[in-house]
C-alpha cells in the first residue's frame, strides 16, 4: 500500500507525461478530473494522451479526443506500447476483466500508476490504498478501508468504514458499502448498486443497477433485485453450435467475399434470437423484431438479464451510456455487430 497523498500528487518533478488508460467514457471522465486536479498548480503536467486496445475505433477517437481539452491527445495501442522515463500513467477503464488485462501488462513493463484523487472526494483516516486506485467526485470514503490495487471509484459512491475491497474491483455510480462488507476482486458495482454491512460480494460478481445484496454473493455470478438474486452464473461460454472464436476468425475473412460476411451477420442474429427466447420464454426467430415495448414479459429484471446473458454469449461489454437504447432485438443486434467489428 502506498501513502495516499503522495501516490496521488501530481506535483512530482519527475513526472513528465500523463497517460490516460483506455479510451472509453470514463477515461474520458478521466480527463477532466485530471484537468480539475491541476487547476491551481503552477506547474501542470501534460496528458499527452490515452492507450487503449479494446475500443480502438475511429469512432472512438473521434468521441475520446471532443473539447478544448483533449484537442492535441492521441490514442496509441496500448499492447505496442513501452513506457518511457518521466510517464506516469491513470487507470481510466471500468469494467474489471479489462482493466486486469490492460493494467496487469503494462505494470509488467514497468509502467509508473499513480492514485487519482479528485478534490472533493471525502477520505477519512487510516485507509489504506493500492496501486492505481481512482476516486472520481464526490466519493465519500469514511475510515479504516482497504484498497486492492486498480480499484476504480465512481462518482458520489460511499464506502463505509472497515471494509476491504479486492484489486480490479469497480464500484458504479452512487454505489453503497455497508460496514464491515467485504468485496472480491474484479467485483464490480453498477449504478446504485448496495451492499449491506458485514456482507461478502465473491471475486468477478457482478451486483446489477439499482440492486441491494442483503446476503453473500457468490464468486463469478450476477445478482439483480432488491433485495438481489442470483440471475446468472457468469459465463463465457458461447451457445451450443456457435463458438466465438469460430465468429471473429470468420469476421476476420470476410473481406474475401460478401458471402462469408452475409454468414456472420445470420449467426449473430440467430444467437440474439435464441437468447431472448430463452430469457423471455418465447419462441423468438431471427426475423422478428421483439421489444420491451411489444412484449409484457420484458420487464426490467428481465431486461438486465439480457444485457448479462449478451455480454456473456459474445464476450463484449455494452458501453453504460448505451444501455438506455437496448430496448429491442434489433437493437441489441446493431450494437453487438458493432461491437465485435471492433473486437
Amino acid at each position: 500500500m502506498e501513502n495516499i497523498y503522495e501516490s496521488c500528487s501530481l506535483r512530482n518533478s519527475n513526472y513528465k507525461r500523463i497517460w490516460i488508460v483506455g479510451a472509453s467514457y470514463y477515461s474520458r471522465e478521466m480527463l477532466g478530473f485530471i484537468h480539475d486536479i491541476q487547476t491551481h498548480q503552477e506547474t501542470k503536467i501534460p496528458v499527452e494522451g490515452f492507450l487503449d486496445d479494446f475500443l480502438f475505433t475511429e469512432e472512438q477517437q473521434t468521441l475520446a479526443l471532443l473539447g478544448e481539452v483533449g484537442r492535441n491527445l492521441r490514442i496509441c495501442p496500448l499492447a505496442d506500447y513501452v513506457p518511457k522515463e518521466g510517464d506516469v500513467f491513470i487507470n481510466g477503464i471500468g469494467k474489471p476483466e479489462n482493466k486486469a488485462i490492460a493494467l496487469s501488462a503494462l505494470h509488467a513493463k514497468g509502467a509508473h500508476f499513480i492514485c487519482m484523487l479528485h478534490p472533493t472526494v471525502t477520505m477519512g483516516f487510516n485507509n489504506r490504498i493500492g496501486l492505481g486506485c481512482t476516486f472520481a467526485p464526490y466519493s465519500l470514503c469514511t475510515t479504516n478501508i482497504t484498497f486492492g490495487d486498480f480499484v476504480s471509484v465512481y462518482p458520489y459512491s460511499r464506502v463505509s468504514e472497515d471494509v476491504t475491497i479486492g484489486r480490479f474491483a469497480t464500484l458504479g455510480n452512487r454505489s453503497f458499502i455497508g460496514a464491515r462488507a467485504i468485496i472480491g476482486e474484479k467485483a464490480w458495482l453498477w449504478t446504485g448498486a448496495t451492499v449491506k454491512n458485514h456482507t461478502r460480494v465473491g471475486e468477478n460478481s457482478v451486483i446489477g443497477i439499482n440492486s441491494t445484496l442483503l446476503w453473500e454473493a457468490n464468486a463469478n455470478c450476477t445478482y439483480f433485485g432488491s433485495p438481489a438474486v442470483k440471475i446468472w452464473v457468469n459465463s463465457r461460454e458461447i451457445l451450443p453450435g456457435h463458438d466465438l472464436s469460430e465468429l471473429l476468425a470468420k469476421k476476420t475473412s470476410s473481406c474475401s467475399g460478401t458471402s462469408n460476411l452475409n454468414n456472420i451477420v445470420h449467426e449473430i442474429d440467430t444467437i440474439v434470437a435464441k437468447v431472448i427466447s430463452q430469457v423471455l420464454g418465447v419462441p423468438v426467430c431471427p426475423t422478428d423484431n421483439i421489444t420491451s415495448r411489444t412484449h409484457g414479459d420484458w420487464d426490467s429484471l428481465k431486461h438486465v438479464e439480457l444485457i448479462v446473458t449478451l455480454e456473456e454469449r459474445f464476450g463484449i461489454s455494452f458501453e453504460e451510456t448505451y444501455l438506455p437504447e437496448l430496448t429491442s432485438q434489433s437493437v441489441f443486434v446493431e450494437h453487438i455487430k458493432r461491437l465485435l467489428d471492433n473486437a
